[in-house]
Protein backbone atom coordinates (compact mmCIF):
# COMPACT_ATOMS: atom_id res chain seq x y z
CA UNK A 1 0.00 0.00 0.00
CA UNK A 2 1.58 3.77 -0.94
CA UNK A 3 0.17 5.24 2.27
CA UNK A 4 -0.81 4.29 6.02
CA UNK A 5 -4.75 5.38 5.50
CA UNK A 6 -5.24 2.87 2.99
CA UNK A 7 -3.59 -0.01 4.82
CA UNK A 8 -5.28 0.88 7.86
CA UNK A 9 -9.17 0.88 6.06
CA UNK A 10 -8.07 -2.75 4.55
CA UNK A 11 -7.13 -4.14 7.99
CA UNK A 12 -9.98 -2.60 9.41
CA UNK A 13 -12.40 -4.59 6.18
CA UNK A 14 -11.18 -7.73 7.60
CA UNK A 15 -7.71 -8.06 5.56
CA UNK A 16 -4.98 -10.05 7.23
CA UNK A 17 -2.25 -7.00 8.20
CA UNK A 18 0.10 -9.74 7.78
CA UNK A 19 -0.40 -9.53 4.24
CA UNK A 20 -0.47 -5.74 4.13
CA UNK A 21 2.90 -4.33 2.80
CA UNK A 22 3.55 -0.04 3.12
CA UNK A 23 5.45 1.12 0.28
CA UNK A 24 5.35 4.20 0.06
CA UNK A 25 5.40 6.47 -3.65
CA UNK A 26 8.63 7.66 -5.26
CA UNK A 27 9.89 10.10 -7.76
CA UNK A 28 11.09 8.43 -11.29
CA UNK A 29 14.60 8.28 -11.14
CA UNK A 30 16.77 10.09 -12.97
CA UNK A 31 20.57 9.96 -14.08
CA UNK A 32 21.04 12.77 -12.55
CA UNK A 33 20.56 12.70 -9.14
CA UNK A 34 20.93 16.20 -8.48
CA UNK A 35 17.73 17.28 -9.51
CA UNK A 36 16.00 15.47 -6.32
CA UNK A 37 18.51 16.92 -3.90
CA UNK A 38 16.36 19.96 -2.26
CA UNK A 39 18.59 23.18 -2.57
CA UNK A 40 18.46 26.24 -0.29
CA UNK A 41 16.91 28.92 -1.23
CA UNK A 42 17.07 32.79 -0.54
CA UNK A 43 15.35 34.62 1.76
CA UNK A 44 13.11 37.36 0.80
CA UNK A 45 13.10 40.77 0.57
CA UNK A 46 10.50 42.47 3.27
CA UNK A 47 8.86 44.38 0.36
CA UNK A 48 8.57 41.04 -1.99
CA UNK A 49 5.01 39.09 -2.14
CA UNK A 50 5.09 34.69 -1.05
CA UNK A 51 5.27 32.93 -4.13
CA UNK A 52 3.06 29.81 -4.02
CA UNK A 53 2.16 27.34 -6.84
CA UNK A 54 -0.54 25.20 -7.43
CA UNK A 55 -0.34 22.36 -9.66
CA UNK A 56 -3.26 19.52 -10.51
CA UNK A 57 -6.12 19.38 -12.60
CA UNK A 58 -9.06 22.13 -12.22
CA UNK A 59 -11.52 19.86 -10.43
CA UNK A 60 -13.76 20.08 -6.87
CA UNK A 61 -11.89 17.47 -5.02
CA UNK A 62 -8.92 19.22 -5.84
CA UNK A 63 -10.15 22.24 -3.90
CA UNK A 64 -8.16 25.16 -5.94
CA UNK A 65 -11.27 27.75 -4.80
CA UNK A 66 -10.63 27.50 -1.46
CA UNK A 67 -6.84 29.17 -1.60
CA UNK A 68 -8.57 31.38 -4.33
CA UNK A 69 -11.01 32.45 -1.90
CA UNK A 70 -8.77 32.81 0.89
CA UNK A 71 -6.84 34.81 -0.57
CA UNK A 72 -9.68 37.02 -1.91
CA UNK A 73 -10.33 37.93 1.65
CA UNK A 74 -6.71 38.97 1.96
CA UNK A 75 -6.90 41.73 -0.83
CA UNK A 76 -3.45 43.65 1.11
CA UNK A 77 -1.53 40.52 1.46
CA UNK A 78 1.69 40.18 -0.21
CA UNK A 79 0.92 36.80 -1.31
CA UNK A 80 0.79 35.52 -4.98
CA UNK A 81 -0.36 32.42 -6.21
CA UNK A 82 0.61 30.92 -9.90
CA UNK A 83 -2.19 27.79 -11.11
CA UNK A 84 -0.81 25.47 -13.20
CA UNK A 85 -3.61 23.18 -14.03
CA UNK A 86 -6.05 21.66 -16.98
CA UNK A 87 -9.66 20.96 -16.98
CA UNK A 88 -11.09 17.78 -17.82
CA UNK A 89 -13.70 16.97 -19.40
CA UNK A 90 -17.53 19.19 -18.74
CA UNK A 91 -17.72 19.10 -14.88
CA UNK A 92 -13.82 19.89 -15.45
CA UNK A 93 -14.26 22.98 -17.60
CA UNK A 94 -17.33 24.41 -15.62
CA UNK A 95 -14.80 24.44 -12.62
CA UNK A 96 -12.14 26.15 -14.55
CA UNK A 97 -14.73 28.77 -15.00
CA UNK A 98 -15.76 29.03 -11.42
CA UNK A 99 -11.84 29.45 -10.90
CA UNK A 100 -11.77 32.47 -13.46
CA UNK A 101 -14.46 34.07 -12.48
CA UNK A 102 -13.54 33.92 -8.12
CA UNK A 103 -9.70 35.53 -9.72
CA UNK A 104 -11.57 37.81 -11.45
CA UNK A 105 -9.68 41.09 -11.09
CA UNK A 106 -6.66 39.92 -8.74
CA UNK A 107 -3.78 40.59 -9.99
CA UNK A 108 -1.99 37.91 -7.52
CA UNK A 109 -3.78 35.41 -9.45
CA UNK A 110 -2.01 33.65 -12.90
CA UNK A 111 -3.40 30.74 -14.52
CA UNK A 112 -0.69 29.43 -16.61
CA UNK A 113 -0.74 25.66 -18.44
CA UNK A 114 0.17 22.65 -17.52
CA UNK A 115 3.81 21.82 -16.79
CA UNK A 116 5.20 18.16 -18.73
CA UNK A 117 6.87 15.72 -15.89
CA UNK A 118 10.19 17.25 -16.72
CA UNK A 119 9.15 20.74 -15.81
CA UNK A 120 8.24 20.27 -12.42
CA UNK A 121 10.83 20.14 -10.20
CA UNK A 122 12.84 22.56 -12.19
CA UNK A 123 10.00 25.45 -12.22
CA UNK A 124 8.89 24.46 -8.22
CA UNK A 125 12.11 25.86 -7.62
CA UNK A 126 11.43 29.59 -8.43
CA UNK A 127 8.28 29.04 -5.50
CA UNK A 128 8.71 29.47 -2.01
CA UNK A 129 5.74 27.12 -1.23
CA UNK A 130 3.32 24.74 -2.60
CA UNK A 131 -0.22 24.59 -1.89
CA UNK A 132 -2.12 21.28 -1.98
CA UNK A 133 -5.66 21.99 -1.00
CA UNK A 134 -6.59 18.15 -1.67
CA UNK A 135 -10.44 17.79 -0.57
CA UNK A 136 -10.25 13.81 -0.96
CA UNK A 137 -8.07 11.29 0.46
CA UNK A 138 -5.15 11.19 -1.28
CA UNK A 139 -3.18 8.22 -1.72
CA UNK A 140 0.47 9.93 -2.49
CA UNK A 141 0.24 12.80 -3.73
CA UNK A 142 3.60 13.05 -5.92
CA UNK A 143 3.23 16.42 -6.14
CA UNK A 144 4.56 16.91 -2.28
CA UNK A 145 7.83 14.58 -3.24
CA UNK A 146 8.07 16.98 -6.15
CA UNK A 147 8.07 19.87 -3.86
CA UNK A 148 10.09 18.63 -1.25
CA UNK A 149 12.68 17.25 -4.37
CA UNK A 150 12.59 21.07 -5.37
CA UNK A 151 13.80 22.19 -2.00
CA UNK A 152 10.26 23.96 -1.16
CA UNK A 153 7.58 23.51 1.34
CA UNK A 154 3.84 22.21 1.24
CA UNK A 155 0.63 23.82 2.76
CA UNK A 156 -1.42 20.95 2.62
CA UNK A 157 -4.86 20.21 3.72
CA UNK A 158 -4.61 17.61 6.81
CA UNK A 159 -5.86 14.74 5.08
CA UNK A 160 -4.96 11.38 3.78
CA UNK A 161 -1.52 11.15 2.34
CA UNK A 162 -0.74 15.01 2.06
CA UNK A 163 -0.84 14.44 6.25
CA UNK A 164 1.05 11.47 6.50
CA UNK A 165 4.16 13.49 4.09
CA UNK A 166 3.78 16.82 5.76
CA UNK A 167 5.18 17.33 9.11
CA UNK A 168 3.89 20.39 10.56
CA UNK A 169 5.88 23.43 11.16
CA UNK A 170 8.94 20.84 10.03
CA UNK A 171 8.67 20.98 6.59
CA UNK A 172 5.53 22.12 5.64
CA UNK A 173 1.99 23.08 7.00
CA UNK A 174 -0.93 21.59 7.10
CA UNK A 175 -4.89 23.61 6.86
CA UNK A 176 -8.16 21.97 7.77
CA UNK A 177 -9.02 20.89 4.41
CA UNK A 178 -12.47 22.89 3.99
CA UNK A 179 -11.68 26.12 5.94
CA UNK A 180 -11.59 29.26 3.68
CA UNK A 181 -10.64 30.86 7.15
CA UNK A 182 -8.08 28.41 7.99
CA UNK A 183 -6.50 29.25 4.67
CA UNK A 184 -6.52 32.33 4.80
CA UNK A 185 -4.91 32.74 8.48
CA UNK A 186 -2.30 30.22 7.44
CA UNK A 187 -1.38 32.52 3.96
CA UNK A 188 -1.42 35.83 6.04
CA UNK A 189 1.11 34.11 8.57
CA UNK A 190 3.28 33.22 5.95
CA UNK A 191 3.00 36.66 4.34
CA UNK A 192 3.70 38.19 7.77
CA UNK A 193 6.89 35.73 9.35
CA UNK A 194 9.11 35.42 5.87
CA UNK A 195 11.56 33.40 8.39
CA UNK A 196 9.13 30.65 8.73
CA UNK A 197 9.55 29.65 5.33
CA UNK A 198 13.07 29.47 5.57
CA UNK A 199 12.68 27.21 8.87
CA UNK A 200 10.18 25.17 6.53
CA UNK A 201 12.88 24.69 3.86
CA UNK A 202 15.54 24.04 6.29
CA UNK A 203 12.89 20.69 7.41
CA UNK A 204 12.98 19.13 3.65
CA UNK A 205 14.80 16.01 3.40
CA UNK A 206 15.36 14.25 -0.33
CA UNK A 207 11.99 12.44 -1.32
CA UNK A 208 13.04 8.39 -2.37
CA UNK A 209 12.66 7.65 -5.48
CA UNK A 210 11.44 4.50 -7.60
CA UNK A 211 14.29 2.74 -7.20
CA UNK A 212 14.02 2.28 -3.26
CA UNK A 213 10.17 1.02 -4.35
CA UNK A 214 11.79 -1.26 -6.96
CA UNK A 215 13.75 -3.04 -4.37
CA UNK A 216 11.13 -3.26 -2.18
CA UNK A 217 8.92 -4.55 -4.97
CA UNK A 218 11.89 -6.95 -5.59
CA UNK A 219 12.06 -8.20 -2.25
CA UNK A 220 8.05 -9.02 -1.90
CA UNK A 221 8.45 -10.81 -5.09
CA UNK A 222 11.02 -12.94 -4.37
CA UNK A 223 9.65 -13.69 -0.47
CA UNK A 224 6.11 -14.52 -1.92
CA UNK A 225 8.07 -17.09 -4.64
CA UNK A 226 9.92 -18.92 -1.86
CA UNK A 227 6.47 -18.80 -0.42
CA UNK A 228 5.14 -20.62 -3.19
CA UNK A 229 7.85 -23.11 -4.04
CA UNK A 230 8.03 -24.23 -0.40
CA UNK A 231 3.66 -24.87 -0.77
CA UNK A 232 4.14 -26.70 -3.86
CA UNK A 233 6.58 -28.68 -2.10
CA UNK A 234 4.45 -29.51 0.52
CA UNK A 235 1.66 -30.60 -1.82
CA UNK A 236 3.98 -32.73 -3.94
CA UNK A 237 5.16 -34.68 -0.51
CA UNK A 238 1.72 -35.12 0.90
CA UNK A 239 0.90 -36.53 -2.60
CA UNK A 240 3.65 -38.59 -3.06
Amino acid sequence: MPCLWARELLVRNGVDEQKLLLSRQGLASRDDKSSLIPTQRQAHSNTSAVRLAFLGRFSEEKGADLVIEAMRSLPHAKVCLDLYGSAQGISGERYAQKLQHLAEGDERLRFLPPLSNQEVVPTLRGYDALVVPSQWMETGPLVVLEAFAAGIPVIGSNLGGIAELVSHNLNGLLVTPDSVLDWATTLRGIAADLDLLMRLRNGITSPRLMDQVAVEMSALYRQLIRRSDRCLMTWENSVA
